[in-house]
């Protein structure tokens, strides 16, 4: 039954592949391999682009920078030193600023021990930074607060002190028409506490 039922299907089957075979060839598609090749985007190396232009510090701008060592907060610090009538530094190896006469630079020199070293050796706290902040801050013309030593205060004095220090500098300058300046290595902190920093600043590089 099966050969039979074959052998009754087989000149069907033979009829279909002749047509098949005498059929006129399949045209390619030639509109698709002939169409121009899409250009390619263009390979533009490692994101690392064009550096940005340094900022403008006016009167209560609050800036952080976020480096391992103070570089860009350097190039800033001098673009904008003559903005301001006092220049402070807060740090615990002062930058060489010449450009900075002597008579506007007054320079707070942190140092294992204590805060910052006063031009007598005594030790500063957090506090007393901010009290030897307040002049040349609310003098007339305000002042550019310089500082890369938060790093030190927060392993010296704790997190939680080192930033009631950040918001009151921060409230001071606003309130004065000075201006405040940070150099701060993100690794000195976790993420959570980075984030807790960076939003005292209104602008963070």
């Amino acid at each position: 039954m099966l050969a039979e039922s074959r052998l009754a299907r087989l000149a069907e089957e033979v009829e279909v592949k002749r047509k098949g075979l005498l059929a006129p060839p399949r045209r390619p598609a030639w509109n698709s391999l002939l169409r121009p090749p899409q250009p390619t985007r263009p390979w533009t190396g490692p994101l690392t682009g064009p550096t940005p232009p340094i900022p403008i510090l006016g009167p209560g701008r609050t800036l952080l920078v976020r480096e391992e060592r103070p570089a860009r907060a350097l190039e800033i610090l001098r673009a904008n030193a003559n903005t301001f009538s006092r220049v402070v530094l807060v740090s615990q190896r002062p930058p060489d600023v010449p450009e900075i006469p002597p008579g506007r630079r007054l320079e707070l020199v942190v140092a294992a021990g204590g805060g910052a070293e006063t031009a007598t050796g005594g030790r500063l706290g957090p506090g007393e930074i901010g009290g030897r902040l307040r002049e040349p801050t609310e003098s007339p013309g305000g002042a550019l607060v310089y500082v890369d030593a938060l790093e030190f205060l927060v392993s010296e004095y704790s997190l939680d002190t080192t930033l009631k220090f950040v918001h009151w500098l921060v409230m001071q300058v606003e309130s004065t028409g000075s201006a405040l300046l940070v150099s701060f290595d993100r690794r000195a902190l976790d993420l959570k506490e980075m984030s807790i920093l960076e939003r005292a600043f209104a602008t963070v590089f």
